[in-house]
């Protein structure tokens, strides 16, 4: 657990764009709002987008914007 709470870190100190993935249940929701905490936006909202809700075409490569980014909510 510590292990992963240090890559947390790392993470949110980085200006990468993160996207998490895996199984249902895992802990997606709770690393974003590691992540997201102890970053420097961590005074901004955090935007948590679930893809598989969204209707087939919002969510693809052409909708992307140089703001958001494809899959990157900052």
């Amino acid at each position: 657990m510590q292990a992963l709470f240090s890559k947390l870190l790392r993470i949110a100190d980085s200006e990468a764009s993160v996207l998490l993935t895996g199984k249902s249940g895992s802990g997606k929701d709770l690393a974003a709002r590691a992540i997201h905490k102890y970053s420097r936006r961590a005074q901004q909202p955090l935007v948590a987008i679930n893809f598989l809700a969204m209707p087939r075409g919002l969510n693809s490569r052409t909708n992307c914007t140089r703001t958001w980014g494809c899959a990157s909510f900052r």
